[in-house]
């Protein structure tokens, strides 16, 4: 794979951060508004209207066909679920995936919520994935491998006694919403030697669940559940890769 870096084009960067600043405030605003009753479309119609006042355009819309600017993804759902019309119940966990497209510039991030009075599995398995993000965050940086960053994730969501769903992972971002290279939750010893450059531009996104981290996908061809029915948590924030440390461009 060609090394892009995003410090070769200024204005591609410039347009980058923005990109991830625009997402930013409608995640920040959009959990504000995750309380019993409130609907997926109902946060929907919040995104797109954001999306559009800020000269942006949503970038999973249309993005290989999915009909969306959000993925809302309630209990047992991981991702890509469909915002639709259940109101959201206290007990609840929601998880809410956006990405940007910022003059052909992208941003992508995610969180997960509990509604309420959540139950001690539900905050566990938020905390296992808000947790497992913030230890990776820490040890981004140029030279880095993907392995080490996979088992510092695995680590802390199983500290926190949930499982990886390992059949989904973070990704490159920046130039499309989904490129080279995977960033696994685990220690993939399928790709050891995969190294982290400056400049470079990846979505780090734990992913567990109560359960046994095993999924199905439904008949809509989209949404991810659990195949046990236990809950699911997702925590994504996009960073640009510095030679010592990083920069985080997107998330909350």
């Amino acid at each position: 794979m060609a090394h892009k870096s995003a410090f070769d084009n200024l204005e591609f960067l410039s347009n980058l951060r923005q990109s991830g600043h625009i997402l930013s405030q409608i995640l920040q605003t959009l959990k504000t508004k995750v309380i019993p009753g409130m609907t997926g479309l109902g946060l929907e119609e919040i995104a797109q209207k954001m999306i559009r006042e800020a000269n942006a355009k949503p970038a999973f819309q249309n993005f290989q066909g999915y009909p969306f600017a959000l993925c809302v993804s309630i209990n047992e759902e991981v991702v890509h679920a469909f915002p639709d019309e259940r109101p959201f119940k206290i007990g609840d966990i929601i998880t809410v995936d956006l990405g940007v497209d910022y003059k052909d510039a992208i941003s992508d991030a995610a969180f997960t919520i509990g509604i309420n009075e959540t139950s001690l599995e539900a905050q566990r398995v938020i905390q296992a994935t808000e947790q497992a993000l913030e230890k990776a965050i820490l040890s981004v940086k140029a030279g880095v491998s993907v392995f080490k960053l996979g088992k510092i994730i695995e680590k802390e969501i199983l500290r926190n006694k949930c499982q990886v769903v390992k059949d989904l992972c973070g990704h490159g971002c920046g130039w499309s919403v989904h490129d080279k290279p995977y960033i696994f939750n685990f220690p993939n010893r399928n790709f050891p030697d995969s190294k982290l450059f400056t400049g470079q531009v990846i979505c780090i996104e734990p992913i567990a669940s109560t359960g046994l981290g095993q999924i199905k996908t439904l008949r809509n061809g989209w949404t991810i559940v659990t195949t046990d029915g236990s809950i699911a948590s997702q925590s994504e924030k996009m960073l640009l890769v510095m030679e010592d440390g990083c920069e985080i461009l997107a998330g909350i």
